[in-house]
C-alpha cells in the first residue's frame, strides 16, 4: 500500500506532446484503476477528440518494497503550467513522441528540452510510438536525439501492450542499476519486436 512506510515509491512522469500515447501508456502500466482527467480536445486530431487537461495517474508494484507512482501530463502547451507541478521530486521522465507525426522531431527536442530545465539531469528514457506507421522516422528520431542526447535509451514501443510499456520503466531503471547495461543490451535486442501489433 502506499502508506506502507516500508515501501518505497518511485514518481514517474510521463510526458511528451498531444497524441504521443501518454494516457494509454499509464493505463497500461498501472496496476490500479487509473484516475483520468479528460475533456474534448481543441485541437484536431484524427482518432483523438478528448485530451488529458489536468494528469493521468497510476501505480505499479514492480517488485516487493517498490512502488512507481506514474504522472502522465498533458500535451497541449496551454496546460504546460501542469508540467512544473507534475515534475516535481520526480525519479524519472518517459518521454514520448509518435513516429508517425509531421513534426515528430521538433517535438521532441522541444519537449526534451523544457524537462531537461525542469528537472536537470533524471533518468530519462525517450518511447516512440506508432513505429509501425512510419519506420523509417523512428532511425531519424533515434539519430537525432543520440547526436544531443548520447546517454538516453530510444526504444520502439507499443503503448497498448503491458510488456512493451514495461521496459520503458526497466530502462529507466536500468540508468541507476549497477547491472544496467546489462538490461539496456537485452532491451536493445529486443527494440525489433516490442512495437509489433498482435
Amino acid at each position: 500500500m502506499a502508506n506502507d512506510p516500508a515501501l518505497a515509491e518511485l514518481k514517474i512522469v510521463v510526458a511528451g506532446p498531444m497524441g504521443a500515447g501518454k494516457t494509454t501508456l499509464v493505463g497500461a502500466l498501472s496496476d490500479t484503476e487509473v484516475v483520468r482527467t479528460e475533456a474534448a480536445s481543441s485541437e484536431a486530431m484524427p482518432g483523438k477528440d478528448t485530451t488529458t487537461v489536468a494528469m493521468d495517474y497510476g501505480r505499479r508494484c514492480i517488485q516487493e518494497g517498490l512502488e512507481v507512482a506514474f504522472y502522465g501530463t498533458p500535451g497541449q502547451d496551454r496546460f504546460d503550467f501542469m508540467w512544473r507541478i507534475l515534475a516535481r521530486n520526480a525519479f524519472g521522465v518517459i518521454m514520448m513522441v509518435s513516429a508517425d507525426a509531421a513534426d515528430a522531431e521538433e517535438e521532441l527536442d522541444r519537449f526534451l528540452a523544457t524537462y531537461e530545465e525542469l528537472l536537470g539531469g533524471v533518468p530519462t528514457v525517450i518511447a516512440v510510438t506508432r513505429v509501425d506507421l512510419a519506420p523509417e522516422a523512428f532511425d531519424r528520431l533515434s539519430a537525432s536525439a543520440g547526436a544531443c542526447y548520447p546517454t538516453i535509451p530510444v526504444l520502439p514501443i507499443d503503448p497498448r501492450q503491458t510488456d512493451s510499456a514495461v521496459l520503458t520503466v526497466e530502462a529507466l531503471l536500468a540508468q541507476v542499476d549497477s547491472e544496467g547495461s546489462e538490461v539496456l543490451d537485452r532491451l536493445q535486442r529486443q527494440e525489433a519486436m516490442i512495437f509489433r501489433v498482435a
